[in-house]
């Protein structure tokens, strides 16, 4: 439970650009999953503090708490040297800051400072925000004496920014290191390289040049994206080979285009594009169900609703144009069948319309679809409620800058990787339905967390709890610092692995290690529908694709509610007493603040169709999970928020499970990713624990869980 206020900013993604995509989620595929991360570095941690005082003078943790404080003054500098003589609304402001930023970074090293990977990972963010890429490429280059190359996040920003200033063999060459780089990112890997040889297809001279490059293109894009189904590198992959097919006048190559663009249009509803508030993923959507052939009216206004500059649609509208021409052009070679004449030609029209439908061109330069979309659902209101990771790094704000004890938490290609080790480790990967997962996680977590002794909030656990969770900052010396801005960032999948954490560490957790496998499962599916593609079985496909969109159809989120009560309170967690009792009110009161999980099942047009209450943290107390307790009913939503409902509450008296009325609505720093993202540190790929970088390589996720060490640890600090 939680009272705790979080801070919020958005985010936003780019165009088809590379090097700027952070989806990790899909690198779990059955090609890597020997990937292991390590903990030595989290062993020692917690073995030095249980041979220590809380805090402790001479030791590896002060060694680590004195580097997070340079880190915090160099942060400080940094950010003031940046606007430093930089007039508000100066029309030269980036350039500027440009240039302040090089200047910083200059004189350090002219001074002889040493900087450590977080240092230099923030400069290089810096500059890479503001577009300077000969500046990312130089500050990489003399950041690797400091180690800037042991982060595989830092080296995909350089390949990127070698590309992008023409230096194409050297980003090959780098790109071709991170190949083998179980820290790297496949798709993102995928799609520089395959945009490094497009490029060199687009300055080649000699045509059979061009056409080789652009092989090797289509070549590299394929391999990332069959291996993690990413639709970044998919739909450049689809893009590469319509632009092959023209070049080389083959209508089969722009025909395995269309049946990639099936793939690439079930990798951006994996990505939760249905429901994005982002525009490129809307737009890949469209562009790939268009050439799939499958483009609903919804597809098309979500791409309109999400359209925020003309400049964005009119990227779509010049993709869907020169395909059309593409298509016309191949519909004239003496080398294609009537098969492939017929789908080609369905295409085109779906792309430019005909007398009596309109195209999808002619729909977004109007504005409307051909069809009124029917988008009123009641129950649809709960999503804006709602949070999913999807498939980007995350940072969500804590309330310690408030004077609380949360901390900022961090979802990153670490946790991604330590997942799907978890996945693994515990079976859950074998596990192929929803339902099947949901039930068996839930003990897993509650047995690491040592849930049930925390479900009650007066317990003496809980208040064991709470020291150790407040000695915790002190000895990672958050307490030394100011607050207000101080780094508390730590990884979802290390409070797991660390075993302390209430509701809201239980419904991150499982979130996170539910659409770790939920993209799993599915890119085994699609692995398994390319290959009846391949095999042209159409029974096969269509069982596939069920199978696909039924899980597509299943959703966990994370939902912050306020949960009101007929109970007097004198404030949240303050209930009246008498003789032992909860005194009753006669009107709803405000109870507690909780983080819960709740399983969203959707119709096949998105529409929100019912709420199953799977919370992992309240099952014995309250019923919030664990009980199948599904809401389908309109009258179970409210318009304000979420849910009017009743859920079994332990009576103290009678030790039985009863009845209780309640409404759930949600907090004031409830919402989607989108809103409560922050950005306000550069993510290196590494691994922190309230704001204490651990480095990239930790052992073995099973020695964490079994380790005698953490519990010797979190005995240590519980005074």
């Amino acid at each position: 439970m939680s009272s705790e206020r979080i801070n919020t900013s958005s985010q936003t993604a780019p165009d088809h650009q590379e090097g700027d995509q952070n989806n990790t989620w899909d690198n779990l595929s059955p090609e890597q999953s020997n990937n292991t991360t390590t903990w030595e570095s989290l062993a020692n941690f917690a073995t030095t503090v249980s041979e220590t005082s809380i805090s402790p003078e001479q030791s590896v943790v002060k060694e680590l708490v004195d580097k997070r404080k340079e880190y915090e003054k160099f942060t400080k500098d940094f950010q003031a040297a940046i606007t430093s003589g930089i007039e508000d609304g100066d029309p030269d402001k980036n350039n500027q800051e440009i240039q302040n930023i090089r200047g910083f970074f200059s004189e350090k090293i002219e001074s002889g400072d040493s900087f450590s990977t977080q240092e230099i990972a923030t400069v290089l963010y810096a500059l890479k925000d503001r577009g300077d890429n000969e500046g990312v490429i130089d500050v990489f280059e003399k950041g690797k004496e400091f180690g800037a190359d042991e982060s595989a996040t830092l080296k995909e920003f350089y390949a990127v920014s070698l590309n992008k200033v023409g230096r194409l063999e050297d980003s090959i060459d780098v790109l071709d290191e991170l190949s083998n780089d179980d820290d790297a990112r496949t798709g993102e890997v995928a799609g520089i390289l395959g945009k490094t040889y497009k490029l060199k297809s687009e300055r080649a001279n000699d045509p059979n040049e061009k056409i080789e490059f652009m092989e090797r293109s289509v070549d590299a894009l394929r391999d990332g994206f069959y291996q993690t189904y990413e639709y970044y590198p998919g739909i450049n992959l689809v893009y590469n080979q319509i632009e092959l097919a023209n070049m080389k006048n083959d209508p089969s190559i722009i025909t395995q285009a269309f049946d990639d663009a099936e793939l690439v249009m079930y990798a951006t509803k994996k990505a939760g594009a249905e429901n994005t508030s982002d525009y490129w993923a809307a737009a890949t959507l469209l562009e790939a169900s268009v050439f799939a052939g499958d483009v609903s009216p919804r597809t098309i206004e979500k791409c309109l609703a999400t359209s925020k500059h003309d400049w964005e649609l009119g990227s779509t509208l010049s993709n869907l144009h020169k395909v059309a021409n593409t298509i016309e052009e191949q519909l004239q070679s003496a080398n294609i069948d009537e098969p492939t004449a017929k789908r080609l030609s369905k295409i085109r029209e779906l792309i430019i319309g005909t007398d009596e439908r309109a195209g999808v061109i002619q729909q977004l330069e109007s504005g409307k679809t051909a069809e009124v979309v029917d988008d009123e659902n009641p129950k649809d209101k709960i999503l804006e409620s709602g949070f999913m990771y999807g498939e980007t790094t995350t940072l969500i704000g804590g309330n310690i800058r408030f004077g609380g004890q949360l901390q900022d938490h961090i979802v990153n290609r670490f946790d991604v990787k330590t997942a799907y080790e978890v996945l693994q480790f515990y079976g859950l990967d074998q596990i192929k339905n929803v339902d099947g997962f949901n039930d068996t996680i839930d003990p897993i977590i509650r047995q690491q967390f040592n849930t049930a002794s925390l479900e009650d909030l007066y317990s003496k656990e809980h208040e064991v709890y709470d020291n150790q969770i407040k000695n915790l900052l002190q000895i990672t010396g958050v307490n030394d610092l100011d607050r207000a801005n101080v780094d508390t960032r730590t990884n979802v999948m290390m409070d797991f692995l660390l075993g302390k954490g209430d509701c809201r560490q239980h419904a991150h957790a499982k979130q996170l290690l539910f659409d770790s496998w939920k993209t799993f499962q599915l890119n085994n599916l699609m692995g398994t529908l390319k290959d009846a593609q391949q095999d042209n079985d159409p029974t096969e496909k269509e069982r596939i694709k069920n199978q696909i969109e039924e899980l597509l159809n299943k959703q966990l989120f994370v939902f912050d509610s306020t949960v009101s009560a007929k109970v007097k309170m004198n404030g949240l967690y303050d209930p009246q007493f008498q003789d032992g009792k909860y005194l009753e009110s006669d009107h709803y009161e405000d109870v507690e603040d909780h983080t819960w999980s709740g399983l969203v099942t959707f119709d096949n047009d998105g529409h929100v169709m019912s709420l199953e209450m799977a919370d992992s943290f309240y099952q014995n107390e309250y019923g919030f999970g664990g009980k199948h307790q599904v809401l389908t009913n309109v009258e179970d939503y409210t318009g304000d928020g979420l849910v009017v409902t009743t859920i079994k509450a332990l009576n103290q008296e009678t030790g039985q499970m009863e009845d209780v009325p309640v409404k759930l609505k949600p907090t004031v720093y409830a919402g989607n990713r989108a809103g409560r993202g922050i950005t306000k540190h550069a993510d290196d790929g590494a691994a922190y624990v309230r704001g204490i970088n651990l480095g990239y390589h930790v052992e073995s996720v099973i020695n964490t869980i079994s380790s005698p060490k953490v519990k010797e640890f979190w005995q240590t600090i519980a005074a």
